[in-house]
């Protein structure tokens, strides 16, 4: 609220190592945080090998909803370094990664990535 009011807060986490990178607000209040785990988050899967981290992105509606989880790698290492929105609504992320996402080609032993996802957590 205005005043600094705590509205809401939400703790989670998977059996590994998790942190928080980025969070960014869209034009309809809904919160969107990204960041890394080493665990299975939300039931979601794991992408990569146990000794890796994938990122995540997680939309939660104003009041403190969580709406989606989403892993976000590939079959190595991923981490998420950030997230914005862009002007129609759409949460994009950047991280690097040591595998290679479909329909791309590795270039070096860590590459940089950018994703973009629809505002119900779909791939775009």
């Amino acid at each position: 609220s205005s005043n600094g009011t705590r509205q809401w807060v939400r703790q989670f986490g998977a059996s590994g190592y998790d942190s928080a990178q980025s969070v960014t607000v869209d034009a309809y209040g809904n919160v969107y945080l990204a960041g890394n785990t080493d665990g299975e988050l939300d039931g979601n899967t794991r992408l990569g090998p146990t000794w890796s981290s994938d990122g995540f992105l997680i939309r939660y509606a104003s009041d403190g909803t969580r709406a989606w989880t989403r892993l976000v790698g590939t079959d190595s290492g991923d981490s998420i370094g950030g997230v914005t929105i862009e002007p129609l609504g759409c949460p994009i992320v950047f991280g690097d990664t040591s595998g290679t996402f479909p329909g791309n080609a590795k270039n070096g032993n860590t590459d940089c990535f950018v994703a973009q996802y629809g505002p119900n957590g779909d791939l775009r």
